[in-house]
């Protein structure tokens, strides 16, 4: 009989192949995001009225996520809000956050994420509105490895609000506007 050996490199490409196939998890991607890690985030976001108008909304929002997947993360967020058209007004959110890291190279991940929420301000925003709105958005960002559990995380994002015609079309002024967030992010 004829003795079969497999090479090295072979024997270990094959292994993750059928990792791969089966499940079993012989191989896994090189990622600070892998399943099972959670994460606590604090972070500034700023959006303007994409035209132009003096219209804006400021928060800093504290969350708390888990990665599902590999690279795959679902996130709650708790914003507090400053919104400016034509006074000021202060308030505060809900929100929930998908979001994928679609490349990661060394230190550097990017990512894609979108948001969908609810938010309660103390006057009409927009004006001629009223106080309970509802938002998206989403956008492209970047995470940068500060430390082993430590992440900055910024982004660009196209934001939406309005009260989904609550009180009638007459009362659903809406905002457009686009901006973006900066934050630090803790993994564990």
């Amino acid at each position: 009989m004829i003795p079969i050996r497999f090479h090295p490199i072979a024997g270990t490409a094959l292994l993750a192949l059928a990792g791969l196939f089966t499940g079993t998890g012989a191989v896994r991607a090189d990622t600070d995001f892998p399943k099972g890690t959670q994460s606590f985030s604090l972070s500034g976001a700023y959006t303007q009225e994409r035209t132009g108008e003096s219209q804006y909304l400021a928060s800093l929002n504290v969350a708390r996520g888990f990665y599902f997947l590999d690279n795959a993360a679902v996130e709650v967020q708790a914003p507090i809000y400053l919104a400016h058209d034509e006074e000021n007004a202060g308030g505060i959110g809900l929100q929930a956050v998908a979001r994928y890291h679609f490349f990661n190279v060394k230190h550097i991940s990017f990512y894609a994420d979108i948001l969908g929420g609810i938010l309660w301000t103390s006057e009409d925003f927009p004006t001629g509105g009223t106080e309970f709105n509802f938002t998206y958005a989403g956008g492209p960002g970047a995470s940068f490895r500060l430390y082993a559990n430590m992440q900055l995380m910024t982004g660009f994002r196209f934001q939406h609000v309005s009260n989904g015609f609550i009180e009638g079309r007459d009362r659903n002024p809406i905002m457009n506007s686009l901006g973006g967030y900066v934050g630090l992010s803790w993994l564990f």
